[in-house]
């Protein structure tokens, strides 16, 4: 038994785990997200699950304040409510191959994990050795499996997740009995159960008669001792010792005197063996737990774990005890356990004096019981819905939930009726949302806060194996722009793979202009809240795509970046500036070092490759279409989530981008900085925006015009809804912010018109105010702003939008009646321009995404049948 730091114990190795199931009483946030996570991230685990005391859980939510947080969180926590308290501590990890199981006394927390005098067990698994300890995974496994029911929405498939991604899991022997790990050693696993409590397993397997002796080590006791009561009175030992910290006021202060003279007490700091160099740092606090029962021909019991000396903690005999508890019996012939760990009764030194001190707050009373009116027991966000998950002994109420970002700010107030457990709501700002709480409005009575889940984010915690070095990237910490670097080159070495990921999704479609779907059942409330593992799937999509991985690992990193320029002294007032002052100063974390200006030079390169690679595949789709110069022809294309997705990875590396400079290569102006993203021509050779715009982007919308798909669940409608306006935003934000050449107008025209075609989301100008509320956004974190951009956001909502929206009831007529029209819309393809009619009524277009040929993006000699068209004046 040796004294070292708990997580050193998990090791270094990459490649062993991939998921971890965590159990404690208390929780600390911030210690988990600045020290165990990024261990557990180094280890490449992704998949994480935190099991906690329900009331203490909701203690520790109330205390956080958002800065703890990482921007990519994949863990889930929840909490369990038991007549006492949940109080095993286990760390539970599993990869392909291996496994570790660390079962001791030790919570989540710094002290439980660094600081405390603690105690605990490891043991390993390989497939390719011998374990006989192996029985002692399965029953620690179907120990934590036991708690399933307090898992809710999509971490459900967490826990799921772990086994099917571990073969062995399943496979793993049933103890029976002991369980022997040599000649001399044996073990078993101890929990409290609704049949046994930890006290009468104890007094099943451990013989009765002939014991000498009995030591407990323990923070904590009963107020009356009547743990060792029982213990005394059922074994009648020679003598029972305890070893208590006097520190923390721990001592039995009311034991009945008639035990005085049967119970020996030694303060912890007085027992504790340690080297001369360890003297100095040696007053840590006591908080292991165990009790050593040892018989006269040698044989030695000793349990430890989680349990306090209690009975709460134990329970009684033929009594469930009131806590969850977890813990180990060791038997071994000829061993003294407590000697080995340098604990020694100093008889001089012993404890007689049962006197309380006057200001005496008993330790083991402090349990943290909800103090709200009722609970919210878990939150989580998906699709544009947030639900939440009502205790159930909550009466029908009229209440409002109010729904907070991470600096506390209320962005949303919902009112509902706490009609059922599980409560649905829309949200219009999802990515936003941090934390809630609920109010009745009646009383002003509050509910606990919930820190949301978000699921979408669990994408990035499927342990799937052919995801093991993308997850290795991705779990990296954001502190510079070299791991974006390696990202966007193993993303564009790896572009053909994603390209074919749409190959092997099998979905119900439906879409403007297509077939009617086939009927779907749309997934119920009890569903969301509990879903099954194939509805589950379909509310979260393809949980394996890397492109899912890496769009939101994207989207996080330009989060965490504009914090961090709210975080480094940016104030509000900053913010609210003059108009043309916004954005000038904002961006503070462009990269310093020559080093990270070349990563950030690569992720263009590697970016600018992979926008080829999308108008390669652009081309191919439209061949055949616009060789056949008739609009009555299909693309034969389907736009799915998955094309949008690699559309917005390169508008997300473009954003990241955004703003970097370069120092000037002219000898006669060394001072000036360049930008390295330039507006640029509209079909010149190298990158530009405008380029990227015209051709790029507008391909993809002439091949989205009536082609995008989706699922027909409501969850899945909600998300796709969210991508395109996510697409719509950039696109609309990128357009803006660029000056545009009078001749040049009505190609920016085109493409506006396009996009609110292509990637329509509502019918109203209130549909579209999650659109004016990202370009808001984005002229805060951008620093170079063009002079005409806030009118441009202006003049879309103001006379733009309003005219698109209402143009739908514009009459329609055949082309060749058409004789001055500045835009023309027929609905096989979109917004154009007329150029030209042609003697046989074939025609000539122009429109954004065409060929580039003669100075213009034409198509021509076109013939477009009977189609009627509508026109659309814009000024």
């Amino acid at each position: 038994m040796n004294k070292q730091n708990i997580l050193e114990l998990l090791g270094g190795n990459k490649r062993k785990y991939h998921s971890c199931v965590i159990s404690s009483f208390s929780f600390d946030f911030n210690y988990f997200e600045t020290r165990l996570l990024p261990t557990l991230r180094v280890l490449n685990i992704n998949n994480t699950i935190i099991l906690a005391d329900g009331n203490y859980l909701e203690y520790a939510q109330e205390q956080c304040i958002g800065e703890e947080f990482k921007p990519h969180r994949g863990y889930s926590f929840h909490g369990v409510y038991t007549k006492g308290v949940f109080h095993p501590k286990i760390l539970f990890l599993t990869g392909e191959k291996d496994g570790l199981l660390l079962i001791g006394s030790g919570n989540i927390t710094s002290s439980g994990l660094n600081g405390n005098d603690e105690i605990w067990a490891a043991f390993q698994f390989n497939t390719k050795e011998e374990n006989k300890h192996a029985p002692i995974f399965k029953e620690v496994w179907n120990y934590l499996k036991s708690f399933e029911s307090n898992l809710l929405g999509a971490s459900i498939q967490k826990l799921h997740w772990v086994e099917e991604y571990t073969p062995w899991l399943t496979k793993l022997p049933t103890p029976s009995g002991w369980i022997e790990k040599n000649t001399y050693t044996s073990i078993r696993f101890i929990g409290n159960s609704s049949t046994k409590s930890t006290i009468s397993q104890l007094m099943e397997y451990v013989p009765q008669n002939s014991v000498e002796n009995i030591q407990v080590v323990a923070p904590f006791y009963d107020l009356k001792g009547e743990l060792l009561i029982h213990l005394i009175e059922h074994y009648q030992p020679q003598l029972l010792q305890c070893f208590v910290d006097q520190s923390f006021e721990s001592l039995p202060y009311q034991l009945d005197k008639a035990y005085h003279d049967k119970i020996q007490f030694y303060d912890w700091s007085d027992s504790y063996e340690v080297s001369e160099d360890e003297k100095v740092k040696k007053i840590t606090r006591l908080h292991a737990k165990l009790v050593q029962i040892k018989l006269s021909d040698g044989t030695t019991y000793l349990y430890f774990g989680s349990a306090n000396a209690s009975i709460p903690a134990f329970g009684e005999n033929g009594k469930s005890a009131l806590n969850e508890e977890a813990g180990l019996l060791i038997k071994q012939s000829n061993k003294d356990f407590i000697k080995e760990l340098g604990i020694e009764a100093n008889h001089r030194k012993s404890i007689i004096d049962y006197t309380p001190p006057s200001n005496l707050k008993h330790q083991n009373n402090k349990i943290f019981k909800s103090i709200f009116y009722f609970r919210l027991k878990y939150a989580e966000a998906k699709g544009d819905k947030i639900s939440i998950k009502l205790d159930d002994k909550i009466r029908a109420c009229d209440c409002q939930l109010f729904v907070f970002d991470k600096f506390d700010n209320q962005i949303e107030k919902i009112s509902f009726t706490t009609e059922k457990e599980e409560t649905i709501f829309i949200t219009s700002q999802l990515e936003d949302v941090f934390k809630v709480q609920a109010i009745e409005i009646e009383t002003n009575r509050t509910s606990n806060f919930a820190l949301v889940h978000h699921a979408d984010t669990f994408f990035r915690s499927n342990p799937q194996q052919k995801n093991s070095k993308l997850h290795q990237l991705l779990n990296g910490e954001i502190e510079n722009y070299s791991s974006l670097e390696k990202l966007m080159s193993y993303l564009s070495s790896n572009w053909g793979e994603f390209q074919n990921e749409r190959k092997d999704s099998k979905i119900n479609i439906r879409s403007h202009g297509a077939d009617e779907p086939k009927e779907v059942k749309n997934i119920s409330q009890e569903e969301f809240m509990t879903p099954s593992e194939k509805s589950l799937l379909k509310q979260l999509g393809v949980s394996s795509s890397p492109t899912n991985l890496i769009l939101q690992f994207l989207q996080s990193v330009r989060a965490h970046l504009h914090d961090q320029n709210i975080e480094s002294g940016i104030e509000e007032e900053e913010l609210t500036k003059d108009e043309s002052e916004r954005g000038n100063d904002v961006r503070d974390d462009l990269p310093e070092t020559e080093g990270e200006k070349a990563d950030y030079k690569k992720t263009l390169s590697y970016n600018t490759f992979i926008i080829s690679k999308l108008d390669k595949q652009y081309d191919k789709i439209l061949y055949d279409y616009l060789k056949s110069k008739d609009t009555n022809k299909k693309i034969e294309f389907k736009i799915t989530e998955e094309e949008i997705k690699h559309l917005l990875i390169v508008l997300e590396v473009i954003m990241l981008n955004y703003d970097q400079e370069e120092e000037s290569e002219d000898s006669k102006k060394p001072n000036i900085k360049l930008r390295l993203l330039l507006n640029g021509k509209l079909n010149q050779k190298e990158f530009g925006l405008k380029k990227f715009l015209m051709t790029t982007v507008s391909k993809f919308l002439l091949i989205a015009n009536n082609n995008i798909v989706t699922e027909s669940d409501d969850i899945s409608i909600a998300r796709m809804k969210q991508f395109k306006a996510s697409l719509m935003s950039y696109i609309l934000f990128i357009t803006f912010n660029m000056s545009w050449l009078p001749d040049e107008e009505k190609y920016k025209n085109n493409l506006i018109l396009n996009t609110l075609h292509t990637l329509k989301i509502g019918d109203d100008i209130k549909s579209y105010q999650s659109i004016f509320n990202q370009l808001d956004k984005y002229l805060d974190e951008i620093k170079f702003l063009d002079r005409d951009i806030l009118q441009e956001i202006k003049y879309l909502r103001k006379i733009t939008l309003p005219k698109y929206l209402a143009w739908n009831n514009e009459k329609r007529k055949p082309l060749n009646e058409i004789t001055d029209s500045d835009i023309i819309f027929s609905t096989s393809i979109g917004f154009y321009h007329l150029v030209n009619k042609r003697a046989n009524l074939n025609f000539d277009f122009k429109r954004v995404g065409y060929d580039y040929q003669n100075g213009d993006f034409l198509w021509t000699n076109i013939n477009m049948g009977k189609n009627e068209v509508r026109e659309m004046v814009l000024f």
